[in-house]
């Protein structure tokens, strides 16, 4: 069996290119999850009228899936400000364990979609 934390991180790294693919093209991201129970991997959408809105539910519903076992990686919208730079979009990921205790959270910067000014033909 995996070490649970190597799991963890692996299922982050899954959903956060999920949630990449989501805003290549410009969309806005719903705050997501993927879950992970034993061999069962389920992803979960959160649509709120706010993205605190929905990281609330997404809280909530983790901890309840979460009681008997397993991990789970939210990915939100956000930003972040690395050391030294601006501030950015960033795709920011927490991480769940067991009973939904907290494992850690990451960020990924990424550049907001532009269309060129360019038409391809």
């Amino acid at each position: 069996m995996p070490d649970p934390i190597v799991a963890a991180l692996r299922l982050a790294g899954f959903a956060l290119a999920h949630a990449a693919w989501s805003v290549e093209d410009g969309e806005i991201l719903c705050t997501l999850a993927m879950i992970e129970i034993g061999d069962e991997r389920e992803l979960v959408r959160y649509d709120a009228g706010t993205i605190p809105q929905s990281v609330a539910r997404a809280h909530d519903d983790i901890r309840e899936h979460l009681r008997g076992g397993g991990h789970a990686a939210l990915v939100m919208d956000g930003y972040a400000t690395p050391d030294g730079g601006a501030r950015t979009d960033a795709l920011i990921v927490e991480i769940f364990g067991d009973g939904g205790r907290s494992l850690g959270t990451l960020a990924q910067p990424y550049r907001p979609f532009r269309r060129s000014r360019i038409p391809f033909v």
